[in-house]
């Protein structure tokens, strides 16, 4: 039989006291989890605005993104018909930001309460 008092047995155990410790923390660690403990549940949102197409729930961003998106290519029809087209500059930075301004403003119409 293994006698407790040996050498192996005190470094296991002092091993299994230190990381207990480790766990624990200081208690500012301790505060710090407590502190994340209660703030965890506040972000959320109570319900995620969602909209029903034929029984399907789809997210309110991304029909925002989409309708974007299409109004984005419809105006850019609108600029190529009114020739204004050539006049608008680098188009790498003109659509994206067409894109967003639509996207937002769909948001703010549709959903902004």
């Amino acid at each position: 039989m293994l006698d407790p008092r040996t050498p192996l047995i005190r470094s296991r155990r002092a091993r299994s006291d230190r990381s207990r410790r480790r766990v624990d923390g200081s208690p500012r660690r301790r505060r710090g989890r407590f502190v994340v403990a209660l703030l965890l549940p506040l972000p959320g949102c109570g319900v995620a605005p969602s909209v029903n197409i034929l029984g399907s729930f789809f997210p309110a961003w991304l029909i925002c993104i989409v309708t974007g998106v299409v109004l984005t290519i419809l105006t850019w029809r609108a600029f190529v018909a009114t020739k204004l087209a050539p006049d608008l500059g680098p188009a790498a930075l003109i659509f994206p930001c067409l894109a967003a301004l639509w996207i937002f403003t769909t948001w703010l119409v549709v959903f902004g309460g």
